[in-house]
This record gives structure tokens, sequence and C-alpha cells, in this order.
């Protein structure tokens, strides 16, 4: 085979790698990020208000996808002045050191619109191997992604010092997320 016959044969290949994952765009006034922490045993909810989301998924090819999220932790809101700006210190999330957290996908998989994102979550300077579950569900234009998952704030040395007792406030956190996606063009 000659060397141009070689190169036009690995068109559809390059064609089939790029096309095997949409990406989408989230829709950020209808998509919510939150978290929700345990005070004396009640779950209060709280919201990161900035956040962004790489996507590119295939329901039929999870495989192909991959996801980066990026939260700013300074938007952090649990409905109290007095609380966001004490989680905003060292013994919480400590902004000042580091200012955002971020999930970084390796691996994609799932069917029939229930999928698992396995990959590290970067936060308070600690890196954690995490699975992301969630349902997705949609059409080939826009598209819902749910999900949650818990984690325990020690891991990541988030409430350090007297708040480190899980007695007023647990440990674990739970993750809640609700995307709206559009597919970009």
């Amino acid at each position: 085979m000659k060397p141009h016959h070689r190169l036009i044969a690995c068109i559809p290949l390059l064609i089939a790698a790029t096309a095997a994952a949409d990406e989408w765009r989230v829709d950020r006034a209808a998509s919510r990020l939150n978290f929700v922490p345990t005070f004396e045993g009640r779950p209060t909810i709280g919201q990161f208000r900035d956040f962004a989301v790489q996507l590119r998924f295939d329901p039929s090819s999870p495989e192909t996808g991959q996801m980066h999220v990026t939260v700013s932790l300074i938007s952090a809101d649990l409905s109290s002045k007095d609380i966001n700006e004490a989680i905003r210190g060292s013994e919480w999330l400590d902004i000042a050191r580091y200012p955002k957290a971020e999930f970084e996908s390796s691996q994609i998989r799932g069917a029939n619109g229930h999928y698992v994102a396995e990959g590290t979550l970067k936060l308070k300077g600690v890196t954690q191997a995490i699975k992301v579950p969630f349902n997705w569900s949609g059409s080939e234009k826009e598209a819902t992604m749910i999900g949650k998952l818990k984690l325990d704030r020690t891991d990541f040395r988030i409430g350090t010092g007297e708040w480190s007792d899980s007695r007023s406030i647990g440990h674990p956190v739970e993750v809640r997320f609700n995307l709206r996606l559009e597919r970009s063009s």
C-alpha cells in the first residue's frame, strides 16, 4: 500500500476518535452543586455558586468520556454571613491558600443511564481517588446529569483543631449535583 493510501485509510479512524464523545456545556442558571454537612445531627444544605464543568460524554460509549470540574471555594454559601466567613478560614477550607477544588476523571464507565466517573479530587492540598456516581438522561441536544457522593471532610483536613471532633459537625459531607447540559455544536 502506498503511503498516501495508508493516510487516507486512517482518516475514518481519526474522525471516529475525535467524534467518540460529545462535548456538553452546563446551563449555569439551571444547575446546582450542593454540599450537605450535618450540624448536631441535622443536615444543612450549602451551595457552591461558582463552578465550571468541562464534559465530553457519549452515554453509549462512556469510556471515551472525560470530565473536569473546578469549584471556586469562596463561592461556598451556607446562607449565613458569619458561617460563610468562618468556613473560609484555615481550619476549614483555607481559601487564602487553596482557592479551588478540582475533580479530574481518569475513566467513566456504566450503561443504561447509570454511570460512575472515577478520578481524583484535589481539595485543600490533598489529592484523593474518588468515584462519582451519576444518572444521565436526555436527548441528543439536552441532558440532565444528577448524582451524589459522600466525602469524609477529615480526609481533606477540613475542620481541624477543635472542629476535628464529629460531635457538633459530622465528618461525612454529602455532595449533590443536578446539572442541566446542552450539547456544544
